[in-house]
């Protein structure tokens, strides 16, 4: 039986330009999906007296719904004792690879520093984090994201790199980071 966490992330752009204290949207969506994945396999040995192997066996686990909502929340809201992976960053660089540990070029000012997303399920193990940024600077270019579990350093739980958008004062940025186990 087998289990695997998939990832996927879709990132979700919202870019709206501020006239006044009204706002004239308008949208720019923007999905990737990018797969996360853990395979669990049982493996089944018996061995005689002598401990020669007499028979093995492996097989694949089946992931259920109970254990996929844990992973949803243990990841989403930090139940199993983690801290939940909640802070949105972004960044203007180039795209985080396997082994990047921060996001490179993350913009720390201009209203767009690291924040903390709102968490939503959707559904079986599927969840959401969301944030809304409003730039405070004009000219200023994302391209990246990244979710950690801190509001400063941290761990790095995905990234991913889109279109670069190039935000002017009183724009705003909305991402949402939508992932599932399956």
């Amino acid at each position: 039986m087998n289990k695997k966490i998939l990832v996927p992330i879709a990132i979700t752009l919202v870019l709206g330009l501020g006239i006044g204290s009204s706002i004239t949207p308008f949208n720019k969506v923007f999905q990737k999906q990018t797969d996360f994945k853990v395979n669990y396999d049982v493996e089944t040995t018996t061995y005689d007296g002598n401990h020669n192997i007499l028979t093995y066996e492996k097989t694949h686990n089946t992931f259920v719904d109970a254990g996929k909502n844990w992973t949803r929340d243990c990841i989403g809201q930090g139940i199993c004792g983690a801290t939940a992976f909640k802070y949105i960053a972004v960044g203007n660089t180039t795209a985080p690879t396997s082994s990047s540990t921060s996001l490179a070029g993350e913009i720390a000012d201009c209203g767009l520093a690291r924040a903390s997303g709102t968490y939503a399920t959707i559904g079986t193990g599927n969840w959401s984090i969301t944030y809304l940024w409003t730039s405070s600077c004009n000219n200023e270019a994302v391209n990246t994201t990244a979710l950690f579990n801190a509001s400063s350093t941290g761990t790095m739980f995905m990234g991913d790199s889109f279109t670069t958008v190039t935000l002017q004062n009183t724009h705003q940025l909305n991402i949402t980071i939508t992932q599932w186990v399956a």
